[in-house]
């Protein structure tokens, strides 16, 4: 074990992180930069020495192996957002040498695992505003990521819970559970920020989570797949009847029972996924409205609002898994949003299909869909990109990182999270800000900030 700070009551404390040392010390000072400020423009800007490979590693050096954080990471407020990205001060010295292997964010709070099950997070203390004080936040802290002798191997994090999956194959909660969705057998308005296991998971092994905005999706050893949470699909839009509610079965799974309670919208306790039987999953994503799941030859599978479907339907609900067949034994990743899906092929190519969910949005305009905002309801390809090896979606904002470990954006950016506020961007772009670098791990979860970090090599 190391010899890192740790607070009292080990991971139960995961969310309740200690305040700032002064009242006084502004959420700027929480970040800082190892490049040029550029005083007239009051922004960061990466100055690299190109007169000798010497002195070119000694200006990369620096921002290798870090965490670099943007958006709205002090607040929401147009005068406080980060348009460029800042580094986290502390992590190479809360790491001691070992390698990440997993991150999560939590609208503005960061959790990142190392590979011996400890932890590093900073952040927005959300324990906090749940329990009604304003924004705070912390320094990167570290703690042990033990629960009950279990070592914590994975975390995923939805708008307002956490998921934490440990090396036994047991899953864990933590977080608010308005819709159930922390898997306890019921709803609550009262946030628990102690991990408990989730129930109805019997004995079965787990190894994969997915945390959406209200509900959540595991995996098990064997391949099978369970949903839990927010089972309503909300609102949603058709060219036909404009905004209307969506219907219950988001999580593909009946219950008599559940349907005969009086809050029948949702599924408090896991249940296994209808439609996949005799299907090997090893790998899910899920938001508000949509599902997907991976299967080990490479289908890709689908279900909840119709835009997910892969082709024009008039029904308003995809009830159950539907294999995506244009692609079809081809899919290694996919993204879901909203109301639309970005899958990566084995050839490192992306594809996308559906519209925008946002009633503030003008449905006919499919920013993220990465096609100069035009919609399409079947797989296509989205073109002019390098090969790619992961993609990611923050809400209605994509992040991919291609073969050379570049970092790409598009979607909607209100809060910079394309590095500038208030503006759409309908096609991919790749940004300048790590050129030089090698982006590793790619920030996954909910939010207005987000996080990457840089290869130490």
């Amino acid at each position: 074990m190391s010899n890192l700070p740790t607070k009292e009551g080990s991971f139960s404390n995961l969310l309740s992180l200690p305040p700032t040392t002064s009242s006084t010390t502004s959420s700027l000072d929480l970040l800082e930069s190892s490049s040029e400020q550029n005083r007239s423009r009051g922004a960061i800007s990466f100055r690299i020495n190109y007169e000798s490979r010497h002195q070119e590693w000694m200006e990369l050096a620096p921002l290798r192996g870090q965490c670099f954080v943007w958006g709205a990471v002090r607040s929401q407020s147009p005068q406080e957002l980060v348009f460029v990205p800042q580094i986290v001060p502390g992590i190479p010295e809360l790491l001691q040498g070992h390698s990440m292997v997993d991150m999560a964010m939590m609208n503005g709070f960061f959790i990142v695992l190392r590979d011996d099950g400890e932890y590093v997070n900073f952040g927005l203390n959300y324990s906090k505003i749940a329990e009604g004080d304003n924004a705070c936040y912390c320094l990167p802290h570290a703690g042990r990521s033990e629960i009950h002798d279990e070592k914590v191997i994975a975390t995923v994090a939805g708008i307002t819970h956490i998921l934490l999956l440990t090396g036994a194959g047991h899953l864990f909660s933590l977080g608010t559970n308005d819709r159930g969705e922390l898997g306890r057998g019921f709803a609550s308005d009262v946030p628990d920020f102690s991990p408990h296991r989730v129930i109805g998971l019997g004995h079965e092994f787990m190894i994969g989570a997915s945390a959406g905005q209200l509900n959540s999706l595991a995996w098990t050893k064997d391949g099978k797949l369970f949903s839990w949470g927010d089972a309503s699909l909300v609102r949603m839009w058709t060219p036909e009847t404009d905004w209307i509610d969506g219907p219950f079965d988001h999580l593909a799974h009946t219950d008599e029972v559940e349907a005969e309670r009086e809050n029948r919208d949702i599924a408090p306790t896991p249940k296994r996924v209808q439609g996949l039987e005799g299907i090997h999953i090893v790998k899910a994503e899920t938001n508000l409205t949509i599902s997907a799941a991976i299967a080990n030859n490479g289908d890709l599978y689908t279900w909840g609002d119709h835009h997910c479907a892969g082709y024009d339907t008039k029904n308003l609900n995809v009830q159950y898994p539907h294999k995506i067949e244009a692609l079809a034994g081809r899919v290694q990743d996919v993204a879901v949003g909203p109301s639309f899906v970005v899958a990566l092929d084995t050839d490192g190519h992306l594809w996308s299909w559906g519209c925008m969910f946002q009633k503030n949005h003008n449905p006919v305009t499919a920013y993220p869909l990465g096609r100069g905002g035009e919609r399409s309801f079947v797989p296509t390809r989205i073109p002019d990109l390098p090969k790619m090896k992961r993609v990611t979606c923050t809400g209605t904002t994509l992040f991919a990182v291609d073969h050379e470990g570049q970092l790409w954006c598009w979607g909607d950016s209100p809060h910079g999270q394309c590095f500038t506020a208030g503006v759409s961007y309908g096609r991919p772009f790749k940004t300048h800000y790590f050129q030089e670098l090698n982006i590793e791990m790619v920030s996954k979860g909910y939010g207005s900030s987000f996080c990457v970090y840089t290869s130490p090599q």
